[in-house]
């Protein structure tokens, strides 16, 4: 086969290549969105995983940050605690404040140019990979199963594969499964 030929064969084979690798990972599709204001209200109750209060404060930041709440005007502060100290094992912490998510933007906001309006994409977060939680141990699926119930509904969400055989005093091992596609804002807005 002459040279030009061999150039054109590995020119096509190398594009066919890169096409197929695009459809498997096909790049996220921008979307416009705006930031909104959320109230957040948590109070944990679990019988095989305590907390401080600081301590449930710093998980509950993970999850939120995790699920893409802005991180410049997010106020997470401890609710009035049970312990005497913010170290101290608490039998029923909390947390509230506020947080700014992202929701679908309308086209109405759009076409009139809203300041507001960013572009986002989904984005699938799986909250058992999420290393600053030490899943690893099994000692999180009582926070995790409540934070389904109450802090997941506070964002844009889709796709949820959320498995779940948390037993109370029973350290879980294994077999849990927390994935969810969250609206994240690009990386340019």
């Amino acid at each position: 086969m002459p040279l030009n030929a061999r150039n054109t064969v590995l020119a096509l084979t190398l594009a066919v290549a890169a096409g197929a690798a695009l459809a498997d990972n096909p790049a996220p599709q921008s979307q416009p969105a705006k930031w909104v204001s959320r109230d957040v209200n948590f109070t944990y109750q679990g019988f095989t995983s305590q907390y401080s209060c600081e301590g449930l404060r710093g998980n509950v930041e993970t999850i939120l940050r995790a699920f893409g709440a802005r991180k410049k005007d997010m106020q997470v502060q401890i609710t009035p605690c049970a312990a005497i100290g913010t170290s101290e094992i608490s039998f029923s912490p909390g947390v509230r404040g506020t947080i700014s998510v992202l929701v679908p933007a309308t086209a109405q906001e759009v076409s009139r140019g809203d300041p507001g309006v960013v572009q986002a994409h989904w984005k699938t977060v799986d909250l058992m990979q999420n290393r600053k939680l030490g899943n690893e141990h099994g000692g999180q699926c009582e926070l995790l199963e409540q934070s389904k119930r109450g802090l997941l509904p506070l964002f844009t969400t889709r796709n949820l594969n959320y498995t779940s055989n948390c037993i109370p005093h029973e350290t879980f091992i294994g077999g849990m499964t927390f994935k969810v596609e969250v609206l994240q804002a690009d990386p340019k807005a």
